[in-house]
């Protein structure tokens, strides 16, 4: 559904170009302003945090939508990334994760934290690097396959403040590093 009081469940049918709606017992709470990431190995869609309402109801939990068995199930360990939204996220498909960076928590509280969510533990790791992106909301983030980073872009430390700067975290090793936009 869309907006912040639907709780229902869809999925996209390729073929027939069609939604259909499950049924499910059980899930996360109705959201905006998630990341949802496809975890191809596992068959199943992974969704975090986001919140429930404009600027109100922040989230930090993680969901696993099984696409053959068609039901939720909460996936997360006692480390997780605070509760967020208005975050940049992307699939890392060489290491079967998903990444989450920055954010904003409420009130004055803009996050300049990363982490990584591994598909096969279904355990969350902050990525602790020598450098690191300001405060960020409203960036977004890529991979890049040929160079195996990531390029964040945009944002600023608070809504509405652009820094103008690019970020590139560095696939293999974790490591941060700016990039000159001039």
């Amino acid at each position: 559904g869309v907006g912040p009081d639907r709780k229902d469940t869809w999925i996209f049918d390729g073929l027939s170009s069609t939604w259909k709606e499950v049924p499910v017992k059980q899930g996360p709470s109705a959201r905006i302003y998630h990341a949802a990431v496809l975890d191809r190995e596992g068959d199943r869609i992974i969704i975090f945090g986001g919140n429930t309402g404009p600027d109100s109801g922040f989230l930090n939990d993680t969901w696993a939508f099984d696409l053959k068995k068609l039901h939720w199930t909460r996936v997360e360990g006692k480390a997780k990334p605070s509760a967020r939204t208005w975050f940049a996220s992307v699939l890392d498909p060489v290491r079967g994760r998903l990444l989450v960076v920055g954010g904003w928590s409420g009130g004055g509280n803009y996050l300049e934290d990363a982490w990584a969510f591994d598909f096969k533990t279904n355990r969350w790791s902050e990525i602790k690097s020598q450098q690191t992106p300001p405060p960020l909301t409203g960036h977004t983030m890529t991979y890049d396959q040929r160079g195996d980073r990531f390029i964040v872009v945009g944002g600023g430390p608070e809504r509405n403040t652009p820094t103008g700067e690019t970020w590139v975290l560095d696939g293999k090793t974790d490591q941060w590093s700016q990039v000159n936009s001039q």
